[in-house]
C-alpha cells in the first residue's frame, strides 16, 4: 500500500490529489476529465473510496458534485460507505448518506451492510445516522443469517444493540445456527449486553402481545364476515 501511495503522489492523478488532500487539484482534475473518478488504484479503490477511508471531507464534497458513482465496490464488495463506517468517520458517513445517492443497504461479499459494520464496531452514532437519516433496514441478513442486532450482541456492542432494539427491530430473529438475540446477549463476552437481554425480553413480550391482539382482531373480523354471509 505504501508503494502504491508513493507512485500515486508522483502521477498527479485524482488519487494523488485525494491523498494529499488537495481540494483545488481534485476539482481541476475532474474539470479536465469528468470520468477521472472512475480510475482505481492497484488495490481496486476509487478516489471516493480512498477519500472516505482517509476522512477527506472537502475532497468528498468535490467528488459528490461530479458524476461519480458512490456505490462502486472494492474487491471485497465494500462501498465507500462501508469503508467510512469501518474507519469510524462519522461525518463522512453522514455526508454520503445525506447525498441521497448511496444504496445504504448495499451488501459486501460477506453479505454485510454498512449498518452491520457499525454494529460490529459499536459505532453507535454511525448506526443512528444510517437508521435515521439513511433509512437503513435493520432486518437485512448477512451470509450467516445475522441481522445487525445479532451482530451487535455477538460482538458485545451493547450501545448499538440498545439503539437497534429501541428502533423496533425484530428481537425474535434467529441466525442460520438457530441462535436468538437473547442467546447472543447472554453468551456475549461483554457483561453490559446482559442489560440488553432484559430489554429483549420486554420487547419480545410486547411483540407477542401485539401479535395475539392482531390474531384476535382477525378472528373477530372473520367471524363477522361469516355471519354476514349467512
Amino acid at each position: 500500500m505504501q508503494e502504491t501511495i508513493s507512485i500515486l503522489k508522483t502521477s498527479k492523478s485524482l488519487h494523488h490529489y485525494v491523498l494529499t488532500n488537495d481540494v483545488n487539484g481534485a476539482s481541476q482534475c475532474l474539470s479536465d476529465d469528468v470520468m477521472a473518478w472512475s480510475t482505481r488504484d492497484t488495490n481496486g479503490l476509487t478516489s471516493l473510496m480512498i477519500a472516505a477511508t482517509l476522512n477527506r471531507l472537502e475532497v468528498i464534497n468535490v467528488l459528490l458534485t461530479s458524476k461519480c458513482d458512490v456505490n462502486e465496490v472494492d474487491v471485497k464488495g465494500n462501498t465507500a460507505l462501508h469503508l467510512a463506517v469501518d474507519e469510524g468517520h462519522l461525518e463522512v458517513v453522514k455526508k454520503l448518506v445525506n447525498s441521497g445517492r448511496c444504496v445504504v443497504d448495499a451488501l459486501n461479499c460477506a453479505g454485510e451492510s454498512a449498518l452491520m459494520r457499525a454494529a460490529f464496531y459499536d459505532y453507535v452514532e454511525a448506526a443512528r445516522s444510517l437508521l435515521k437519516e439513511g433509512g437503513a433496514d435493520p432486518e437485512v441478513r448477512n451470509t450467516e443469517g445475522q441481522t445487525a442486532l445479532l451482530v451487535a450482541l455477538q460482538e458485545g456492542s451493547h450501545m448499538t444493540a440498545d439503539v437497534l432494539v429501541k428502533t423496533g427491530c425484530d428481537v425474535t430473529v434467529t441466525d442460520n445456527m438457530g441462535r436468538t438475540a437473547l442467546y447472543m446477549a447472554i453468551h456475549s463476552p461483554c457483561i453490559k449486553t446482559l442489560e440488553c437481554a432484559k430489554l429483549l425480553v420486554e420487547n419480545e413480550a410486547m411483540m407477542r402481545k401485539q401479535m395475539d391482539m392482531a390474531e384476535e382482531w382477525c378472528t373477530i373480523k372473520m367471524n363477522y364476515f361469516i355471519y354476514e354471509q349467512v
